[in-house]
């Protein structure tokens, strides 16, 4: 069975690599690829390189062409081919599996079109992989339409043997960031976006009076006005500290080490790759209410927020003695998200598909 994922974004998140090797482990032929140029993109990356299964992640390359469209005619015939692409690939007796990792593009231009495009794509692939249940009936309830009858749960991995810290790269970051061990830490961590709510955790710390907290915010700014917001609150908040841009490999263990808690304060995911990676590495987590969706952090490890005046109480109330005990949870919930289970459930998903 020879297996292709689309599209090739393993730069930045070894999420794709890890679900590839894991996969390879059960000897199954797997390849990470772009997609080919319209028009049928899927059908002639399958047909060029003998793909049983054509395994979509993310569309957002799919869907551009559509909802770039002038008119809405035009919309509408880019809809009918995308169709008319899966649909031929599936009469060759091909296998179209679409695992939805958003129910839209975080920054959508154009919602209600995107949202078409994804009906149309629910529709028509042959099987559906979900990583909760939770997110399976917010799919459902979103999308307005059962999902069920060909949607399979398989978890998001965990981030095992990806990142390594040594007490020394604990010791040299801690130096360069001012810290010790009197403070706690907040760290947020990753591609920092509106979507991700930053400017809300920003304005949540500030309003705090805990002169021990510390707040790190690492990871690359979308754009510059971001990045100026970032650096204005740390300018303004001298407990703010910064690693703007690319996070180096070495660096990302250490910074969870250091922290006591990581923040996500996103909106509207269904999974989240930081979430797992905080876990996998021991760090407990505060969230908003909404990603109990993912069934993955529970009140063991995480503290849930309703909203920003919940989450700077939240933040205000803070200590090391409350969280330490959440660090041994964390791990514990990313143990249950091996590849090897995984790839398990993901090749079932391959072989049932129809």
């Amino acid at each position: 069975m020879k297996i292709c994922h689309y599209p090739d974004w393993r730069s930045g998140n070894p999420y794709q690599r890890l679900l590839a090797e894991s996969l390879r482990s059960r000897n199954l032929d797997v390849s990470i690829q772009d997609y080919a140029p319209f028009p049928f993109p899927l059908l002639r990356s399958a047909l060029k390189l003998k793909a049983d299964v054509v395994h979509i992640h993310w569309i957002n390359e799919l869907a551009a062409p559509i909802l770039w469209s002038k008119t809405a005619p035009a919309a509408s015939a880019k809809l009918a081919a995308l169709a008319l692409d899966i649909m031929l690939l599936r009469a060759l007796g091909k296998k179209v599996v679409w695992t939805i990792h958003n129910l839209l593009s975080h920054e959508s231009g154009n919602a209600a079109l995107e949202l078409r495009v994804r009906r149309l794509l629910a529709r028509t692939a042959s099987h559906l992989i979900i990583h909760s249940e939770s997110a399976l009936a917010q799919l459902e309830r979103h999308y307005r339409m059962p999902l069920s009858n060909k949607a399979s749960i398989v978890p998001h991995g965990n981030y095992d043997c990806c990142y390594a810290c040594g007490e020394a790269d604990k010791n040299r970051l801690a130096q360069a960031l001012g810290l010790t061990g009197q403070h706690t830490v907040i760290l947020f961590f990753g591609a920092i976006r509106r979507y991700k709510g930053i400017d809300r955790l920003l304005r949540a710390f500030s309003r705090t009076h805990a002169p021990d907290h510390r707040l790190i915010v690492a990871g690359n700014p979308h754009d510059a006005s971001i990045r100026q917001e970032v650096e204005q609150a740390a300018a303004s908040d001298p407990r703010i500290r910064t690693r703007l841009g690319f996070v180096p490999d070495d660096e990302v263990a250490a910074l969870f080490a250091l922290a006591d808690i990581a923040v996500i304060p996103f909106e509207r995911t269904l999974t989240s790759g930081s979430a797992i990676l905080a876990l996998t590495l021991g760090c407990p987590l505060l969230l908003p209410a909404e990603a109990r969706i993912l069934d993955v952090a529970n009140d063991t490890c995480a503290l849930f927020y309703e909203d920003e005046s919940a989450l700077h109480r939240l933040l205000q109330g803070l200590t090391k003695a409350e969280l330490g005990p959440k660090r041994l949870a964390a791990r514990v919930a990313a143990e249950d998200l091996s590849w090897a289970r995984v790839a398990q459930l993901t090749e079932a998903v391959y072989r049932a598909s129809s």
